[in-house]
């Protein structure tokens, strides 16, 4: 193998303290991808309590906030905070369910045979490094052809794909995720679709509600994420059966979406939303915004329509969410957009000023950021391009009302009619 990769020099002053220690995991992947790492993450025989004292010893901080699981973080020159775990096994057992049993000891070995994928299993062995840029013939460890996947982009389990899920069923998320980032097939496929029902053995908030869950990682590719999330299963699993329902309902074949399911649509407003770059809760938003459209669904003269489905959507977005923990930063604009998205469309320049306001946006308070995610949610889902009303609307929120405080969302009809008809006469002139 004749790739060169190089080793950041504080690595390299780290690696000689130690009597056995290997980069591992994905920073070597991405060296070999020629893709400089996020970060960096090493495994060690030495104990955790060991790890901490020769850091100590040689004055490094010592940050043990992952002890339990064996790792150790400390902070290196040029790179921030860089991990040092433990060769370790970990398995899930049924009868405890969400957490791992965590047992240190092991070899190297055993170490990367209980990592996720192949490309993952990878090891260089910090002690062999004399200069920064190293040929990895000779030093790279890979036992499981993690390098062979690479060049065929392939994500495939390291051994037995079902004893690596029972391990940990998050594996079927993140063989997901990593293949809408990185466009490799998952080899096991059939693998993740047998063991779906898995992912119930652990929080369903380690996939959507944390920020570092795996929904929220795979944001820039959320399109593709949740197509592999649809394919394996695990989105049934996830959201329910409107998975199924999304997928038999169809549009009327006349209109604009000509015919296409509810599911593809859906597919199509992610992709969208993925090239403009919205942000997570638009993105959730655009997921669960016409779940309401099968229940809703009325042919009536030959046509197809689906007649209030953004509230439909909304209710059932609420049930759903109600069921994460820790959706309740992002829950309130999530539910605000699936119940705008049908709204908003309607405004007009006559209504703007007052209608567009204080009725189409509703009553409750709302940041002015969450119209400009509305906006793209509206041109994603191909209602009308929104874009010019946004920039007026923009203006209206930001116009101060006469008594000198910023606009708060009230129903036209509670104010006076003398400072009702000043505000409106002033946003209007703004807009001129």
């Amino acid at each position: 193998m004749t790739t060169v990769i190089t080793i950041p020099n504080g690595l390299k002053e780290l690696g000689m303290l130690f009597d056995e220690i290997y980069l591992v995991g994905g920073c070597v992947r991405d060296m070999i991808m020629g893709i400089e790492p996020h970060d960096y993450d090493l495994a060690t025989c030495h104990l955790p309590d060991e790890i901490c004292n020769i850091l100590k010893k040689n004055r490094y901080k010592v940050i043990e906030k992952g002890k339990e699981y064996g790792t150790i973080s400390t902070l290196v020159d040029d790179l921030g905070e860089v991990e040092i775990t433990t060769f370790r096994s970990e398995v899930y057992e049924r009868e405890l369910g969400r957490k791992p049993i965590v047992t240190f000891g092991a070899t190297l070995e055993e170490d990367l045979s209980r990592r996720d994928f192949t490309i993952n299993s990878l090891a260089f062995n910090l002690k062999t490094v004399n200069a920064m840029a190293v040929d990895l013939d000779g030093n790279l460890i890979d036992l499981f052809g993690g390098v062979k996947d690479l060049k065929a982009k392939i994500i495939r389990f390291v051994g037995d794909g079902n004893e690596r899920i029972r391990e940990d069923p998050l594996r079927m998320a993140r063989a997901c995720r990593f293949s809408a980032r990185m466009g490799f097939k998952i080899h096991d496929m059939e693998v993740i679709r047998r063991n779906a029902g898995e992912i119930h053995r652990i929080s369903i908030e380690r996939m959507v509600a944390c920020p570092d869950g795996e929904f929220n990682k795979a944001s820039e590719n959320m399109g593709k994420f949740f197509r592999k999330l649809v394919d394996t299963g695990l989105a049934k699993e996830i959201f329910g059966e409107i998975i199924d329902e999304m997928n038999d309902c169809h549009h009327d074949s006349r209109l604009f979406h000509h015919g296409e399911s509810v599911l593809d649509h859906t597919y199509n407003v992610l992709e969208n939303l993925d090239k403009m770059g919205a942000n997570y809760a638009t993105k959730m938003a655009g997921i669960m915004h016409d779940f309401g459209k099968p229940k809703t669904r009325e042919e009536s003269e030959g046509k197809i329509r689906f007649l209030k489905h953004e509230k439909e959507s909304g209710e059932m977005a609420e049930e759903i969410l109600k069921g994460f923990k820790g959706m309740s930063k992002d829950m309130k604009e999530i539910l605000w957009l699936i119940k705008q998205h049908m709204r908003l469309p309607g405004i007009s320049d006559r209504n703007l000023p007052r209608s567009g306001i204080d009725y189409k946006l509703g009553n409750n308070k709302i940041n002015l950021s969450w119209i400009a995610d509305a906006e793209m949610l509206i041109r994603s889902d191909g209602k009308r391009d929104f874009k010019g009303l946004y920039e007026k609307m923009k203006i209206i929120f930001e116009t101060p009302r006469p008594d000198g405080r910023q606009f708060m969302h009230r129903p036209a009809e509670k104010r006076s009619g003398f400072i009702r008809d000043a505000w409106i006469e002033a946003a209007r002139n703004r807009l001129r």
